[in-house]
């Protein structure tokens, strides 16, 4: 018997099952109504996995958000791959993952040199070309509202999981081929704008970071302060001195109870290597049960552990900060101190202290070995100066570099847009 032809009506779905208007030409399906085959990838344990065989297995860390990473490296060989009854995926395939994170991405299969398989939680899908391409379908399941879509129907406790069968129901917006083709065309010609832009930003703030070292090299050899010197008439003068004869750590444990409204600094409330304080909760908001280091104003807070990081900050308040942290307060000009703990040259001490391997955690007996240059306290108040100075007209850089944080979130509304008919 002849196969029905598949017809426009075929794929609509019930008016009260549409999440939003779309243009009058266009209108709602699901998987199930635009697919040529819509099925789950094979359970496969890893038992089954042969270094040596010729199937290749696509696992949801493949699955990137809309492209494949091959990230994962697993075969099967032809016996098990028959044992199994596996169902062998092709180029053009779309995947899609079941699980989080983030739940319905999805990818389309690339040409690989492989015969392929793939998870039991991810969904493969065939679309009817006819009806819906394939880009089109890969751009709207790593939309918004796809991915909402997916998280109201999922279930699980640690891991979200949505069902073939659920996902299969997901309402579709559905325009014309000809008007999905002009959708993905401008897709891509605003995402390759985007990432355009976010590469000169990225190498502006690589050239930013650069900059910057290179200020706090020559900071710390005196070369910064040579024209101060010269006007000033005053000769160079350095001393090297370890850190602990300039500055101590206040170790001051408390219980947290007691600082239930007090500001939480962790090692990842700084940013590394910039000196910068990042959002942070207070004592309750964290829900901190163990005793920390009571802080305070102009106090310097160093993060111990991963000392390669360069975790730093001065703060200007009272606060609890964790065990993990070294408050420290310095016979020298705060913020000279603060400034060469953020240069290479602390860095490089800090992160081996002498050894051939990188430090997972620093001790207070390390820290105070690290040899520290010490000029006049007139001077470190002129190298403070130059140094804020010279960061302060890089501070613009820094700006631009902050917009790369939002192109995901430009994406996300260029997805939006499409996918309701308003991308023009």
């Amino acid at each position: 018997m002849a196969k029905k032809k598949l017809t426009l009506e075929d794929v609509l779905v019930p008016k009260e099952e549409i999440p939003y208007e779309v243009p009058e030409n266009w209108c709602w399906s699901n998987i199930n109504s635009i697919s040529e085959r819509f099925t789950d990838g094979d359970w496969i344990l890893s038992s089954n996995f042969d270094d040596n065989g010729n199937v290749r297995v696509l696992q949801l860390a493949d699955i990137g958000i809309g492209r494949f990473i091959d990230k994962s490296n697993r075969f099967l060989n032809e016996s098990t791959f028959n044992e199994l009854g596996c169902t062998e995926i092709y180029t053009g395939d779309l995947l899609i993952s079941r699980m989080a994170e983030p739940i319905g991405r999805s990818m389309i299969v690339p040409k690989l040199n492989h015969k392929l398989v793939t998870a039991v939680d991810v969904s493969i899908l065939t679309p009817n070309e006819k009806i819906v391409k394939k880009e089109y379908l890969n751009y709207l399941f790593n939309s918004n509202y796809f991915r909402e879509s997916c998280e109201k129907l999922a279930r699980g406790t640690t891991r979200l999981r949505i069902t073939r069968k659920n996902l299969g129901l997901i309402p579709i917006p559905l325009p014309p081929v000809s008007e999905q083709e002009r959708i993905v065309n401008r897709i891509e010609g605003l995402f390759e704008k985007i990432d355009k832009a976010s590469e000169l930003i990225d190498e502006a703030r690589r050239d930013f970071e650069k900059r910057r070292a290179a200020i706090l090299e020559r900071a710390f050899c005196g070369e910064l302060t040579n024209t101060w010197r010269e006007e000033n008439g005053i000769g160079f003068s350095l001393e090297m001195k370890e850190f602990k004869d300039i500055a101590t750590v206040k170790s001051n444990l408390v219980k947290p109870q007691e600082y239930m409204n007090y500001p939480h600094i962790a090692p990842d409330n700084i940013e590394k290597k910039t000196g910068r304080l990042l959002e942070y909760r207070t004592v309750e908001e964290d829900n901190v049960k163990s005793a920390k280091h009571k802080f305070y104003p102009s106090q310097i807070l160093y993060s111990k552990i991963r000392p390669y990081l360069s975790k730093v900050v001065i703060v200007d308040f009272e606060g609890l900060c964790s065990a993990d942290m070294y408050p420290i307060e310095t016979e020298l000009e705060t913020k000279y101190l603060y400034w060469y703990m953020l240069s290479q040259k602390f860095l490089d001490y800090a992160s081996n202290c002498g050894s051939r391997s990188v430090l997972p955690k620093i001790n207070q007996k390390e820290l105070g070995k690290i040899p520290v240059p010490v000029v006049t306290r007139e001077e470190q108040k002129e190298v403070v100066k130059i140094i804020d100075k010279l960061i302060e007209a890089e501070k613009s850089v820094e700006q631009i570099s902050d917009v790369s944080e939002y192109t995901d979130i430009i994406k996300k509304s260029i997805l939006a847009k499409a996918f309701r008919g308003e991308l023009s």
